[in-house]
């Protein structure tokens, strides 16, 4: 049986590899993200996909533009937890059970207890 690939876009891959880096705390806050962060055959996007993806990952809460510093990296507190794909890369850069506590605390919070 075959596998299907499902080919991804340049943004998408961007997006991914700065979001499993923060994630995978290999760039830690308070730390500027920069295209020479990316993976070799990621390092020449244009602006705009560079711009298209920082926009991704200000949305989920991991990075945000700081005038005169950058785009900086924000504390694990600030991202937003509930993403999808924020979700399934914390699992795969081996913390599932952060955010299994992460969950767990925020079931806590919205339901009474019993």
């Amino acid at each position: 049986m075959e596998t299907k690939i499902l080919k991804r876009s340049l943004i998408d891959r961007v997006i991914e590899a700065h979001g499993r880096s923060i994630v995978g705390r290999r760039i830690a806050p308070g730390a500027r993200i920069e295209r020479d962060g990316l993976p070799e055959d990621l390092r020449a996007v244009s602006r705009t996909v560079w711009r298209e993806a920082v926009q991704s990952l200000v949305a989920r809460g991991l990075v945000a533009p700081i005038k005169r510093r950058g785009t900086i990296v924000r504390p694990e507190d600030a991202w937003n937890i509930l993403d999808g794909d924020l979700l399934g890369w914390l699992v795969l850069e081996g913390r599932a059970h952060d955010v299994l506590t992460e969950l767990h605390g925020f079931r806590r919070m919205i339901e009474p207890a019993a």
